[in-house]
Formats: C-alpha cells, structure tokens, sequence
C-alpha cells in the first residue's frame, strides 16, 4: 500500500506518460494492525531529473500511525508509458 501510495504522489511530478519504478524502499512498521480500515498519506519530497523520493504514513482506523515508508522511484529520461 505504501508503494502505491508513494507511486500516485510522484506520478504528479513527472512529465505524463513517464514510467517510473521503485527502486529503493524502507518501512519502519511500528504497530500492527489487526483489521479494519487503514489509510496511507504520501508526499513528495524531492523530484528531480531520474529519480522521485517520497515518504509514505500509514494509519490505523483509529489515526495511529502504524508504518513510515520512505521510497525512492527512478524515471529515466527518454522512457515513458506512451508509444
């Protein structure tokens, strides 16, 4: 869920049509969740050229945060979705 999350967010960054991969991730998991509902808050803190870095919160239902992700996603230039 994080890396999806972390992917949506820095989809806005880049030129449309541009693929991006993940190509570093670590998660701090820092309480389980059992059931129920979760929501994942993503932001970017960097785009540049090749690469996007951003940072993913998950919560449980009751807004506990429960993991912190920090991803890395490469876009290399001239590589897009679009033929």
């Amino acid at each position: 869920m994080a890396d999806t999350a972390a992917a949506i967010a820095a989809y806005t960054t880049v030129a449309k049509g541009t693929a991006l991969a993940t190509v570093e991730l670590k998660i701090n998991y820092l309480e389980a969740i059992l059931g129920g509902l979760i929501r994942a808050d993503a932001q970017v803190l960097r785009s540049g050229r090749n690469f996007v870095v951003t940072e993913c919160d998950i919560f449980d239902e009751k807004g506990s945060l429960a993991a912190k992700a920090l991803l890395t996603f490469g876009a290399a230039g001239g590589h897009s979705l679009q033929k």
